[in-house]
């Protein structure tokens, strides 16, 4: 009698355990919506940092091309602060409407975190057009501030400068693939978050 009494206690246990478990798992639809929320925060706090940095840029930029005496410095740092524009112009277009965008239903949280996902994947694409443009610009502009003014400069010096060049053109270029990576895994996890969800809602019927 007392075994079965432990026995009956240890299976009520067991359901109990399971039932919680299932219970604080949370549902596609929840995840979806948790999905949206989280990364609205942090697409929020990048693109906050992206206008911080960029206007930043922009304005030294704009001091150069006013305020610098030589006309090579002033093309090339006119050739750079266009290219900002243009992508600042490009990112003022890719964005709009999105982070105005809410939800109430989870179809709509799945759509909205779809375009956002797309929206994403579009600015880091123009990401890579905006380093290229630099680079163009930039090899130039250091072979000009090396032998620019007649000298022939020393090899520290023309090592530090090309491998400063290499170096941060490398940083940019991982930065960007880094990114799309992420990019991509997160859209893949939501369309795995949409098939659970059509599954679930096809189940019933």
């Amino acid at each position: 009698m007392i075994s079965e009494t432990k026995q009956d206690l240890h299976e009520w246990i067991a359901d109990w355990q399971e039932e919680s478990a299932t219970s604080m798992r949370a549902t596609p639809a929840e995840e979806i919506r948790r999905h949206v929320r989280k990364r609205e925060r942090l697409l929020i706090a990048w693109l906050v940092g992206d206008v911080v940095i960029g206007l930043g840029f922009a304005i030294f930029l704009l001091h150069r091309v006013l305020t610098h005496p030589d006309p090579i410095e002033k093309l090339a740092m006119g050739l750079l602060l266009l290219a900002v524009f243009a992508v600042g112009l490009f990112e003022g277009y890719n964005w709009r409407g999105s982070l105005a965008a809410s939800a109430e239903t989870t179809a709509t949280y799945l759509t909205l975190a779809l375009d956002r996902s797309r929206r994403l994947r579009r600015s880091l694409r123009a990401g890579w057009l905006l380093l290229g443009a630099e680079i163009l610009v930039f090899v130039p502009w250091t072979w000009y501030q090396l032998h620019g003014n007649g000298v022939t400069p020393t090899a520290e010096r023309s090592v530090l400068a090309w491998g400063l060049l290499f170096t941060m053109s490398v940083i940019g270029a991982l930065s960007l693939r880094l990114a799309q990576r992420w990019a991509t895994r997160d859209a893949a996890n939501l369309v795995c978050l949409r098939s659970e969800l059509l599954g679930g809602e096809a189940e019933p019927s």
